[in-house]
């Protein structure tokens, strides 16, 4: 079952003639029996080969040992597909259930023996999306990519694998926004530092995954270890929140908060409700959404803000589950209002978010040749992590200031690593689940 809680970072504000600003925390906490079966996967593994790819050819065998090894992950009712691309894409392992491991490998090890060439990415991605979307039975409409649904009753994720910058990424995202209205979640995975990590983290945004950073080819059978696994623990699908705000009440801007920091698609339905699409989660896996409230000026009394309906389906199961919560808010004369204070649990999400979305900021700005005004961004972000207590986020921060004083500029391994481990929270676990 899923249970759902909200949090105000100010359940009692002051009566007034002004408008005023609010935080909502959103807490989804899947509560899974120890003995259910793993979610049916629906696996497509997407593989760069492009001539930067066969550098003492070490990137293409990392990557084709690491897809193999992931075979080795699957059980019998799951599935896979297996793509590589250069200047085109081919399939070389069909999606099929997996009942002989040893002849998918020999498919995979193929790949090396393919010319390399550029990096289209985008007609990888559309081949392995074809793939994953044949698996569904015949009828429904058809589209660039196929079926309506990813495969019944089952998790479907595209792991893409690249080292360059993609030569059509418009076309990347517009697979990812289909991708993401037939349910596949996608990881996005770069190799070293000469990648497009803006074009990978829009891509996994729009398609409700992650993006990952790998420093060496070496990583890699480790990292596809990690994400096979992490799909296989799925225990919920099919998961979309409705946010129903009432007369008087916006949200200007919403992230998912845990288990890290990440942009999320919101679809409006109407003037007061937002569609967000989550897909799937993980059994005892707690995620989170922050929203920034707008409130129009109100007298003493208590309002509802919103109602929260969150519908979903269990592993092994095709009735929709419902929940729902609702959001309401005490006004009352300013002093009240500040002897009850702030959520704790709601600021230190704020903070996170605050840090993560400037470290974001300075990264582009350092990019684009502004380094002044990154660091601004950077010292800012540091300021606010010395504040709350959180020296990880603090001292990486500040190396991270320390480069770009040094040399008047940051590497992009430093960029990539501080973007990758400023978005962790797992505040709830640390917390003991407060």
């Amino acid at each position: 079952m899923l249970t759902i809680a909200s949090l105000l970072l100010r359940d009692q504000i002051a009566e007034g003639s002004e408008p005023s600003a609010n935080f909502l925390l959103l807490k989804l906490l899947p509560a899974a029996p120890i003995d259910v079966a793993s979610m049916p996967l629906n696996l497509a593994i997407v593989i760069d080969n492009s001539t930067s790819m066969h550098i003492w050819r070490q990137p293409i065998r990392e990557a084709i040992a690491a897809a193999c090894q992931a075979v080795d992950l699957l059980g019998p009712n799951d599935s896979i597909s297996v793509v590589a691309f250069q200047d085109e894409a081919r399939v070389f392992q069909p999606q099929a259930l997996v009942r002989d491991k040893e002849a998918i490998k020999r498919a995979i090890r193929s790949i090396q023996d393919w010319d390399s060439g550029g990096t289209r990415i985008a007609a990888g991605v559309q081949a392995a999306l074809g793939q994953i979307l044949a698996t569904v039975a015949q009828g429904g409409a058809s589209s660039s990519l196929g079926r309506t649904t990813a495969a019944e009753g089952g998790a479907s994720r595209l792991l893409l694998l690249t080292d360059g910058h993609a030569e059509d990424g418009p076309d990347c995202l517009a697979l990812a926004r289909e991708a993401a209205s037939r349910g596949v979640v996608f990881t996005t995975i770069g190799l070293g530092e000469q990648w497009n990590q803006h074009l990978l983290a829009e891509m996994a945004g729009l398609a409700r995954g992650r993006w990952q950073y790998v420093r060496q080819a070496s990583e890699l059978s480790e990292l596809f270890r990690r994400e096979v696994a992490a799909v296989k623990e799925t225990y919920i699908r099919d998961l979309t929140l409705r946010l129903k705000l009432r007369q008087g009440v916006s949200i200007s801007k919403l992230r998912q908060v845990e288990p890290e920091v990440a942009d999320i698609t919101a679809e409006r339905d109407g003037a007061h409700e937002l569609v967000v699409k989550l897909f799937t989660m993980q059994r005892q896996v707690p995620l989170c959404l922050l929203a920034a409230l707008q409130l129009s000026p109100r007298v003493a009394g208590r309002y509802l803000l919103a109602e929260i309906d969150a519908t979903y389906r269990l592993h092994g199961s095709e009735r929709e589950q419902r929940e729902q919560v609702r959001v309401e808010l005490q006004v009352c004369p300013a002093q009240a209002a500040d002897e009850a204070g702030q959520n704790g649990i709601v600021l230190r999400y704020v903070d996170v978010e605050q840090i993560d979305n400037d470290y974001r900021q300075a990264a582009v700005l350092l990019e684009q040749g502004a380094p002044d005004e990154a660091a601004q961004l950077l010292m800012r972000a540091h300021e606010a992590a010395v504040r709350t207590g959180d020296d990880q986020r603090a001292h990486l921060i500040q190396a991270t200031l320390a480069e770009l004083q040094r040399t008047g500029q940051v590497s992009a391994g430093t960029r990539l690593t501080g973007l990758e481990e400023l978005r962790a929270t797992n505040l709830l676990t640390d917390s003991g689940g407060a």
